[in-house]
This record gives C-alpha cells, structure tokens and sequence, in this order.
C-alpha cells in the first residue's frame, strides 16, 4: 500500500472511531475523577489504618460482644459445675460456729456443822469417786470410738480391701448430726438457770422446815433425772461416721455427765438432811456428800463442767 493511500485509510478509521465532543469530555472527567480519588485514598490509607488500631469500631465492638458472650456462658457453665462438685464440702462452711454463751452456775456454800457425822464421809466420798471414773472412763471410750470412726485402722491381711468410696460423711446426716447436737447444746444452756435454782434451794433453805425440804428434793431429783436421761441418749447416739462434730459429740457428753452428778451431789445432800426434824444439829451429816465432791473449796464436776463448756466449738 503506498504512502497515501495508507494516510487515506487512517483518516477514514479515524474518522469511524470519533467520539462527539460531549462525550470525550465526559471520559477525560471520569479518568480525572479516578486518578484524583486514588490518590487521595493512598493518602488517607495509614491515618485510617492507625484509627481502626486505637478506636472500637462498630466492627470490633460487635466482636468483643460476641466473644464477651461465649466466655460468659463457658464461664457460668464452669462456676456451676464448681459449685455443684464443692456443695459437700462448703455445706459445713454454711453452719454457724456454736460457742458458748458465758452462763455461769453458782457453788454450794458450805455449812458449819456442831456435830460429828455419823456416817463415815471417807467412804462415802471413795464411793463417789469410783461413780466419777468410771463415767469418765466411759467417756474417755466415747471420744475415742469417736476418733476411730474418723480415723479407721487398716484392714487386715486376710481380709478383702474394700473398694474406693468418697470420703466423708452424708451431707444430710452431717447437716442432720449438726442439728442435733446444737439442740442438746441449746438444752444444756437452758438447764443451767434450773441447776442455780436448786443450787440456791440448798443453800437458802438447808434448815427449813420440812414441807419446803421435801419440795425442793423434789425438784431436784426431776431435773437429775432430765439430765441424766440427755446424757445417756448422748451416749447411744451414733455420728456418720467420719463426721466433723466427734469432738462436739464428746464434750456434751461430758457438760451432762458433770451438770447431772452435780445435781446428783445436792440430791444426795437433801436425802440425808430430810431424815432430820432438827437439821441444824445435823449439818455435818448431811453436808458429807457436798464436802466430798470438793476440791480446794470448789465442787470438781462443777469445775469440769467448765472446763468443757467455756472451750466448746459445734
């Protein structure tokens, strides 16, 4: 193809492909609009990148709302299976500690007596005294039986090991033993007003007439009666075994077995003194067993008794 016909054919096809003016100014503005908007958002691209790093986003918010809500529910779910796994062992830590309430109980007053007695007070007082350990033996076997349940011997050779079992007792019958001993605790405050009455009785009315003698006998042999009958169901009452409260156990047994054979001591006064029309030329007889039961001028089951109930815990 020659030089003209060539320039000629170029001009024809330039010719099919032009735009009309309005057209090609349209194009130019939008490439203008691009270039100029590439630009800018280059420019603008770490300022917003560093934002999005500081600020909580509507993005990001929405994340952490998702992420607080999976690790609350995995939370709760761990703190119930926690608290269902530890309910046993915290149900203890729900009771209240039981102390004492610091009640006091008054002391026979002696009586000086004009005559000699007639019965042989050394005798009488060995007697008492061989009552007085065997109680506290059979105390002592208590507390330890006690122990034993909580710390059972190993089995022996020939016989078969028993399986694995969870330790510790029953929480209801731990919650059940704990209720029960609080009573009996509560019972043995109640008893102690009743035992400074008879105790006053005594001193007040040692040389009454007899109508008022025998009437308060009466009253003391009931309440020795209550009391024994609280130390003797102490006695036959069994703990879980592996229970916490054998030591409380022990304790009570013994405030019951000291508060009853102190009032067994005024009861054994009184028998003597309502024999006598004239008590008053009697006193030292009447007064063996009270004088007996002393030690340094304070009644021993009285001074056991507190003892045991000033460091009493349930």
């Amino acid at each position: 193809m020659s030089g003209a016909k060539a320039k000629a054919w170029l001009r024809r096809f330039r010719y099919k492909l032009a735009l009309p003016s309005v057209l090609m100014g349209l194009v130019v503005f939008s490439f203008t609009l691009l270039g100029f908007g590439a630009v800018v958002y280059t420019t603008a691209l770490p300022s917003l990148v560093a934002v999005a790093e500081q600020d909580d986003g509507a993005y990001s918010q929405l994340t952490h709302s998702i992420e607080n809500a999976v690790n609350g529910g995995l939370a709760t779910g761990e703190t119930a299976a926690n608290e269902e796994s530890a309910s046993g062992s915290n149900a203890s830590a729900s009771r209240p500690t039981v102390t004492s309430s610091g009640l006091t109980l008054g002391n026979l007053a002696d009586v000086s007596g004009v005559t000699q007695p007639e019965a042989n007070a050394q005798d009488q007082g060995e007697d008492q005294d061989a009552q007085d350990d065997a109680a506290e033996d059979n105390d002592e076997e208590v507390e330890g039986s006690d122990q034993d349940a909580a710390n059972p011997a190993p089995p022996a050779e020939d016989e078969p090991t028993q399986p694995d079992t969870p330790t510790g007792p029953d929480p209801e019958a731990e919650q059940a033993a704990y209720d029960h001993l609080l009573s009996e605790f509560q019972a043995i405050e109640g008893y102690m007003g009743q035992v400074n009455a008879c105790v006053q009785a005594f001193n007040n009315d040692n040389q009454a007439n007899l109508d008022t003698r025998l009437a308060h006998q009466r009253e003391n042999a009931a309440l020795y009666a209550m009391l024994h009958s609280h130390y003797a169901g102490l006695l036959g009452y069994a703990l879980p075994e592996g229970s916490q409260y054998g030591s409380a156990r022990g304790s009570l047994i013994a405030m019951y077995r000291c508060l009853s054979s102190y009032v067994g001591v005024i009861d054994s006064a009184w028998t003597l003194n309502v024999r006598f029309e004239d008590p008053e030329n009697h006193v030292d007889e009447y007064m063996v067993p009270i004088r007996g039961s002393e030690v340094d001028g304070v009644n021993k089951y009285l001074a056991e008794f507190y003892s045991r109930y000033e460091g009493f815990v349930l």
